[in-house]
């Protein structure tokens, strides 16, 4: 399980002991300095993800 972010409030309690039933799962929170070394290469990469943007505008879903 990864939790991005937390927009819609706090993740309710976890039994993280139930994972160790279930096989090799575990849980993580990255954040930002985990992918990222210097503000140069964040630069880079938040130029990467609105270039992907602004090339390809995100398709929306219809529901009947």
């Amino acid at each position: 399980m990864v939790l991005f972010g937390a927009s819609s409030g706090a993740v309710p309690p976890l039994d993280l002991m139930r994972l160790s039933t279930m096989g090799s799962l575990y849980v993580t929170r990255p954040t930002m300095k985990d992918y990222t070394a210097t503000r140069e290469e964040l630069q880079m990469r938040a130029g990467d993800v609105l270039g992907w943007g602004a090339r390809r505008p995100p398709e929306t879903a219809h529901g009947a």
